[in-house]
């Protein structure tokens, strides 16, 4: 993933465009440790006072160590590189003379291009508001001015993700998590160190706030405060009755996302305790300690990464990454253009082959319409729901769940163990690509290997061999097709109406039992519903929706298996019509006799148009 969601310019997009991939890649990773290592200098050398060596080793640790930083800089951008830098430019170097705002607008213009809005750019921010309260509020106006300025060029080049994600937020099915003593004691909430569960980074931090409070108590106080109200600020946030208040849409962020910056804010602690010690005590040994610390800290965080990493790639979870999947233009066994593939990778993540089966139009940003998160959690079967987080809130659907299931030990898997087959044909899902063999009621292989031997059952050298030569010659996968799947686009051959307060068990149960004859259910009240059938002539994928030519003399429902969301227009022949859900995941629409062309148009309003409405007003 990029760090490119629908922002008017986009640094990274920039790169892969005038670069081939793997040297826009590799610039750019180049770029996030350069910049990493030149904020921190500025920081801590320029900033206060700390010896070049000492500032070249922190910086060397944060670039190394931070785990957002050299595993996902691709999708973060470089503004979560950047926060040492900006707390320089922006909050260091508010007490010095004019040309402040000479480096504040470049600035803020290069990291509105390239960073993750509601997860870096958050960070950013947030970062920079805390590092005021930790180094002392003086020139708070200069510095008011310059996050300002940011979130400005923010919102120019985000307008239309901004508006996004207010107008389907609340429609999804995210819902962040709150604060708790649990996730607090946890090893996933220390995470937030971005060394992937480094305790010695907070032994350290420990350590240099109680130096910083015992020598230096204001500033320790201070630096205290900051790190304190980091840690606090996404329950103090959620505790804040945003539905009244009519903005509802704040729940959809997870302002978990704030702490992100919190590595770079430990910086600051960690040096003003290098500098007690270097004064206090005058021993070289006293005066290395900080940079041997810390250096050991960004070599070892880095090597415990990649170590992990070549496991990955090399142990068991490696086959389904170095497993050949056939070209999504070149796939012979697809008998079906429209019908839906899904994948079954090493530990499976039972939502994984599944929320991204149904077309998501508008991105992502982590949040999966509710008719969608409601639809696979019946699918689940009596699999338990994981939020990823504290709590499964009212029957809201998390996504980042961990992994579930670990294929090292068995030699085949049934996918009915994993999901509720009915649901997935019900999906139009027709194919299954998995790494191991699956079984199944109605599953059919069409494609892959005829024999296969677990890895629990080979020696040892004979894993590591093969796996070697995976990575030079990709194996092949195993491809299944499902029996009765519901295509893409059909018409109804007979409805079942359901009273408007049937539950979603009650929709789902009649829509199963009309998959293979194409009988459908529907929620009264709607439009008229007719008998007549017809024929899918043709269905057309277009920017933003689909064009389906139909026979139909006598008329009747037409079903598109797409999920009913917001901003979805239907016309017929040009003229609009009423578009309604059918089986509780499907949309369709009154065909009347003679109709030759169906369009469905995914139009939510965009920025130009909401200025537009207010021009002509």
């Amino acid at each position: 993933m990029l760090a490119s969601g629908g922002q008017f310019f986009s640094l990274e997009m920039l790169l892969i465009k005038v670069f081939p991939l793997w040297a826009a890649i590799a610039i750019h990773k180049v770029s996030v440790f350069g910049i990493s290592l030149l904020g921190s200098w500025l920081l801590l050398h320029r900033g206060m006072g700390l010896a070049p060596i000492l500032a070249v080793g922190f910086g060397v640790w944060y670039g190394l160590s931070s785990f957002d930083l050299y595993m996902y800089s691709l999708q973060h951008g470089i503004s979560m590189a950047a926060i040492p830098l900006s707390i320089y430019l922006m909050v260091v170097r508010a007490d010095k003379g004019d040309q402040y705002y000479r480096w504040i607008i470049p600035l803020a213009a290069l990291l509105s291009t390239s960073t993750l809005l509601t997860h870096s750019m958050m960070a950013l921010m947030f970062s920079l508001m805390v590092a005021t309260i930790m180094l002392g509020l003086g020139n708070w106006r200069r510095k008011v001015a310059a996050i300002t300025i940011l979130f400005v060029f923010v919102c120019l080049n985000w307008a239309d993700v901004i508006t996004s994600f207010t107008q389907l937020s609340q429609g999804a099915s995210r819902q962040p998590h709150l604060f708790s003593f649990h996730s607090l004691l946890s090893f996933n909430f220390w995470r937030t160190s971005q060394g992937e569960k480094l305790v010695f980074f907070y032994i350290s931090l420990i350590i240099s706030l109680a130096i910083c409070v015992i020598y230096a108590r204001r500033d320790g106080l201070r630096y205290l405060s900051g790190l304190v109200f980091c840690l606090l600020a996404n329950p103090i946030i959620m505790l804040i009755p945003w539905e009244r208040l009519g903005l509802g849409f704040v729940l959809g962020i997870d302002f978990g996302r704030l702490t992100y910056g919190f590595a770079a804010l430990g910086l600051i602690p960690m040096a003003r305790a290098s500098l007690i010690v270097a004064e206090r005590w005058k021993s070289p040994l006293a005066q290395g300690a900080p940079l041997a610390v810390c250096l050991s800290l960004a070599i070892g965080a880095l090597l415990f990464q990649k170590a992990s990493t070549i496991v990955q790639y090399l142990g068991e979870g490696g086959q389904a990454v170095l497993t050949k999947v056939p070209n999504l233009r070149d796939r012979p066994w697809q008998t079906d253009p429209h019908g839906r593939v899904v994948t079954i990778p090493h530990l499976i993540v039972p939502f994984a082959p599944l929320a991204y089966g149904l077309e998501t139009f508008d991105g992502y940003l982590n949040l999966q319409p509710m008719i969608k998160a409601r639809f696979w959690s019946y699918a689940k079967k009596h699999l338990p729901i994981y939020s990823g987080r504290n709590t499964f809130i009212e029957n809201q659907l998390y996504l980042n769940r961990p992994m579930a299931f670990d294929m090292r030990c068995c030699d085949r898997f049934s996918l009915d163990d994993m999901i509720d087959q009915d649901f997935l044909r019900l999906g139009g899902v027709r194919y299954v690509v998995s790494y191991v063999p699956l079984g199944g009621n109605g599953l059919r292989q069409i494609s892959g290997p005829h024999a296969y031997v677990a890895r629990h059952k080979k020696p040892f050298r004979q894993k590591i061999e093969e796996d070697l030569r995976q990575i030079a010659s990709p194996g092949e996968v195993f491809v299944y097709e499902t029996t009765n799947s519901q295509p893409i686009a059909f018409f109804a051959s007979s409805v079942t109406a359901l009273s408007a307060e049937a539950s979603d068990e009650e929709v789902y149960q009649a829509a199963i039992a009309g998959v293979a004859s194409r009988k459908v259910a529907v929620q009264l009240p709607v439009a008229p519903l007719p008998q007549a059938t017809g024929q899918v002539a043709a269905l057309d994928y277009v920017p933003g929706g689909y064009v389906a030519k139909v026979i139909a003399p006598e008329g009747g429902l037409f079903v598109l298996n797409v999920p009913k969301t917001r901003f979805w227009t239907v016309s017929i022949d040009g003229r609009p019509a009423e578009v309604f859900a059918v089986n509780g995941i499907q949309m369709g629409v009154e065909i009347y006799p003679g109709a030759r062309e169906i369009r469905f148009e995914y139009r939510r309003p965009r920025v130009a148009d909401l200025l537009r409405r207010l021009i002509h007003r």
